[in-house]
């Protein structure tokens, strides 16, 4: 959207805003204005129980190396 309106212009005819809408680009100055306008759906108090699940859920989680480790004593039988 802010890519469109820094494009357009008041003295343009609509034939010329639609053969020059494929020209457009957007660049980092757009995204970023974009992002600063962007209001946060979740509270603080969500985010906080948002972290503390990804907590709680990272204890369960094991690394590559630690299940190829486990399928190697499990095939040999060094359990």
């Amino acid at each position: 959207m802010l890519a469109l309106r820094d494009f357009i212009k008041p003295e343009m005819t609509p034939e010329q805003v639609n053969e020059g809408a494929a020209t457009i680009k957007i660049n980092k100055g757009h995204l970023y204005a974009a992002i600063n306008r962007v209001k946060p759906t979740a509270s603080r108090d969500m985010l906080h129980q948002y972290e503390n699940i990804a907590k709680e859920f990272a204890k369960f989680s094991v690394t590559e190396e630690e299940v190829k480790e486990k399928v190697v004593k499990t095939e040999t039988g060094y359990a």
